[in-house]
């Protein structure tokens, strides 16, 4: 049988003609889509804001220490957590949110955390260095009006 015959003849049903052109699955386009995909997206993911959580809070009628506290605690501690412990800063997390309930964050344990900082913990922040500018006095102000915060937005427990 010449190469005339050969062609003429007609196919099997598992045979493809020789002229057909071949189709390849585009696993290599969709792989390099997908990457693509991925690579855009930790991108953007990693350009995000780390702005927290802004805490709308009520104030209580504050006496003397926790005044005190107060204006300590708007001067040393805001920057980072925001006026009144409300957040919204890309520093720290705001005090006003309840994984800080009285509960979860004991006087003494605070108290701690303003000497001795503490590190990442449960926050994207990162750590929080210890406050060495803050006298043992001024923690203990800060604590009355952070524990007043916390009575009137009902954090105690």
């Amino acid at each position: 049988m010449n190469e005339n015959e050969k062609s003429s003849q007609p196919l099997s049903s598992r045979e493809v003609a020789p002229n057909v052109p071949r189709h390849r699955p585009p696993i290599k386009i969709m792989a390099l889509v997908l990457g693509l995909v991925v690579i855009a997206s930790i991108f953007v993911l990693s350009k995000t804001d780390r702005r927290s959580i802004k805490a709308y809070i009520n104030i209580p009628e504050l006496n003397e220490t926790q005044i005190a506290g107060r204006a300590i605690f708007n001067s040393t501690c805001a920057k980072c957590h925001g006026i009144d412990g409300t957040g919204d800063t890309k520093i720290g997390p705001p005090l006003m949110h309840p994984y800080h309930r009285k509960g979860s964050l004991s006087d003494e344990r605070f108290l701690k955390v303003i000497r001795q900082g503490t590190p990442e913990d449960k926050w994207k922040y990162g750590h929080m260095p210890a406050q060495i500018d803050v006298s043992d006095d001024d923690a203990k102000k800060i604590l009355s009006f952070f524990n007043a915060l916390r009575e009137v937005n009902k954090m105690g427990n």
